[in-house]
């Protein structure tokens, strides 16, 4: 039994990897294509529009697909179905009331977010689609069907690119032609999502129960604020550059961060394999294979943090034009900093378990509080390296914070200590000042990188498991 529940939890972590990797395989070569196809000004106007959809997602989601693992540990199994069809109902009814609204007040709204009426009206639907598509993918990562999860997510991304392309392709005004991206984008969105929206529907067949609705309604609201405080902290220092510096620091510090969020990405992707089984070890009081687990996840994912920062410089380089390689100094500071959103997933993911969400949402507000002081303070004398070491320290805060909370809990349960954090840290900074002194010899930092890469994988043979 025990080998099988190894096998699966290997063939799990495998295909969400997969899948993590087709889907950004997807929009990091298609990024020059649509890129040229648009220019600059039609790009600007898809960013806009993408970063209210993100901020719409989730205001509509309610944030209720956060629920859906906590319900598992809380609620009898009998109940599970109903509960996800009782609680997309509300969020249902939540859209609807909020899409009245916009509609009513269109006008003014339009002259405030910059987006035309008709953009922001599809924009609304775009997002509850998108809603409906996470809550279908959360509730496939959480109970291991990870086939169907690869092919909703990776179906919806191709399907997007195709119709997006059809779309800038059959328009011939060069100034609308951002409308063929939007609309390329928002379709599939929205039709995927209403047929995920069905399938949770038609297996759980309740729509109202106030025994449901309460118990997602006091968990969900603190993890609006926590998505949108997120946000807050992986957008403000944008906005705070643009203020402050140039539209050319701008660039080159976008850049580095978005080459920076491959950490990031993985960390999704390996936290989505974890948390289903870490809940089931806590669940059933499995503490000491919950500590070995961890310990496991630690050392893969700061072998994998480091190689990163070792191999980077010559990846970045040939992916990005010169004029953005000033940029490479910025890299380990930002993959430092998402190797500390790794860590804080531990006693976040603790919280979750114990529903204790508005803990999270606290924790998340006052990180991007801290944030946004601290861009002010480092951004005007440092620029881009002051904006990197403001978040840095904000996540630094962030991870001792749901540490110090997680050990008030449980401190018994919750078994991870500070010394099981601080070698690992230790080292990842190590290697971050080795990559600042061999950064002009890649001979040197290569082998490192390979040494490690052997060293991890002669570790993951002998263990038979990623975690």
């Amino acid at each position: 039994m025990e080998l099988l529940m190894e096998k699966k939890l290997n063939r799990v972590a495998s295909l969400n990897l997969l899948s993590t990797v087709v889907l950004n395989g997807i929009q990091f070569f298609t990024l020059p294509i649509f890129t040229r196809l648009l220019g600059t000004g039609n790009y600007g106007r898809v960013s806009l529009y993408l970063t209210w959809v993100n901020v719409l997602t989730v205001i509509l989601s309610l944030q209720v697909s956060g629920t859906i693992t906590i319900a598992d540990v809380h609620l009898p199994e009998a109940e599970q179905k109903g509960y996800r069809s009782s609680i997309n109902a509300m969020s249902l009814l939540f859209s609807v009331i909020v899409f009245s609204l916009v509609f009513f007040f269109k006008k003014p709204l339009s002259n405030i977010i910059q987006l035309s009426q008709v953009v922001l009206i599809l924009c609304v639907i775009h997002s509850y689609g998108k809603a409906c598509i996470s809550f279908l993918n959360a509730k496939y990562t959480y109970y291991k069907e990870a086939e169907k999860n690869f092919i909703l997510s990776v179906g919806v991304s191709i399907v997007s690119v195709i119709t997006s392309y059809i779309f800038i392709t059959q328009i011939g005004n060069y100034d609308v032609k951002y409308m063929g991206y939007i609309c390329g984008i928002a379709l599939p969105n929205i039709i995927v999502g209403l047929g995920a929206l069905f399938i949770i529907f038609k297996e759980g067949k309740v729509f109202f129960n106030k025994k449901y609705w309460k118990f997602c309604i006091t968990l969900c609201v603190p993890l609006i604020f926590h998505g949108l405080a997120h946000l807050i902290m992986s957008q403000s220092d944008r906005v705070m550059l643009q203020a402050y510096k140039t539209d050319d620091v701008v660039g080159i510090y976008s850049l580095a961060v978005n080459f920076g969020l491959v950490i990031n990405i993985l960390w999704g992707a390996f936290n989505n394999t974890w948390v289903p089984f870490y809940f089931e070890d806590l669940k059933n009081q499995k503490l000491d294979k919950v500590l070995a687990r961890g310990k496991n996840y630690i050392r893969l994912f700061t072998i994998l943090t480091c190689g990163f920062i070792l191999l980077s410089p010559e990846v970045f380089r040939i992916f990005a034009d010169k004029s953005f390689w000033g940029g490479i100094t910025l890299i380990p500071v930002v993959a430092v900093s998402y190797y500390f959103v790794f860590l804080y997933s531990f006693p976040v993911n603790f919280q979750f378990f114990h529903k204790k969400t508005i803990n999270i949402a606290i924790g998340t507000g006052v990180s991007a509080v801290i944030n946004i002081i601290l861009n002010m303070i480092l951004i005007p004398k440092y620029s881009g390296m002051g904006a990197a070491v403001a978040t840095l320290i904000a996540h630094v805060f962030l991870f001792i914070l749901h540490h110090l909370i997680a050990k008030k809990i449980d401190k018994t349960e919750y078994n991870f200590s500070m010394k099981i954090y601080a070698s690992e840290i230790g080292f990842v900074l190590m290697i971050s000042v080795c990559f600042y002194v061999l950064k002009e010899m890649p001979l040197i930092r290569w082998g490192i990188g390979i040494i490690l890469g052997i060293y991890m994988l002669r570790r993951l043979a002998i263990q038979k498991n990623i975690f």
